[in-house]
């Protein structure tokens, strides 16, 4: 995992108001029979920043957050608390990532009939040095 996802799960999981609704934040997918409900993050794309002289040392990360849970109520108050502690945050994290930038990619929401789950997505794009 690189060091903007690691800062990023260590800000959730330090959040008693996230953990407050679920302490259960995982990378890809959640552990099969995983109890709802639970975050999953992953990083969706990556791009540097250039200037003529090369590499500028600022990079565009992509991170996709999805909530599930029983209650549509839950899931939309996951991604909200994600959303009111990054949501164009400019601060350094642990010490060694700083973030420039926070921006809103896009959201959206379904259910699934089969499963009786409620999804949240949000989607952020982080503008970050390490």
């Amino acid at each position: 995992m690189n060091e903007l996802l690691e800062d990023l799960v260590a800000t959730l999981k330090a959040d008693a108001t996230l953990t407050g609704i679920t302490n259960r934040i995982y990378p890809d997918q959640a552990p099969q029979g995983a109890a709802y409900p639970y975050l999953i993050y992953q990083g969706v794309s990556l791009a540097g920043m250039y200037k003529l002289a090369g590499p500028a040392g600022v990079r565009m990360r992509r991170i996709q957050f999805d909530a599930y849970a029983v209650r549509k109520a839950d899931a939309v108050a996951i991604v909200d608390r994600v959303l009111d502690l990054f949501d164009g945050i400019k601060q350094t994290l642990n010490s060694r990532t700083q973030i420039l930038i926070c921006t809103i990619e896009g959201s959206d929401g379904e259910y699934d009939d089969q499963e009786h789950i409620y999804r949240e997505r949000l989607d952020l794009n982080f503008t970050y040095r390490t």
